[in-house]
């Protein structure tokens, strides 16, 4: 996934995420009014409590769902750049006993502004 993929379903997850929200409140301020209408019949406030409680329970599903989803192509996502990273860098230079090699000077020393930056066998 690309950066512009990532982003577009992120949107589409956010518009998602608002539109529940929406529908949330209309079942909630449904539910309110059913439950003051509710309170004058003793059956009708237990069948909107059911109601009620079945439809926040399908919220918390929903909305875990929706984390579940995300989460995947946050896991693919840098699994993605991960690859593409180890693509292209460097693999570890292995060097055997005796081999020569040249290491850089960290230490600088007075008068030796012309010297060679790196230290020979």
């Amino acid at each position: 996934c690309s950066n512009k993929e990532l982003t577009s379903k992120i949107e589409e997850i956010n518009v998602e995420n608002t539109s529940l929200r929406t529908e949330a409140i209309k079942w909630r301020q449904r539910a309110n009014a059913l439950v003051e209408k509710g309170n004058r019949h003793p059956e009708e406030f237990k069948r909107l409590q059911l109601e009620r409680e079945h439809l926040a329970k399908l919220l918390t599903a929903k909305r875990a769902e929706l984390r579940k989803e995300v989460k995947t192509h946050i896991q693919q996502a840098q699994h993605k750049y991960k690859d593409g990273y180890d693509r292209k860098r460097k693999g570890e230079l292995i060097y055997k006993e005796g081999d020569l090699v040249a290491i850089k000077r960290t230490q600088f020393v007075t008068g030796k502004k012309l010297a060679s930056s790196f230290l020979w066998p």
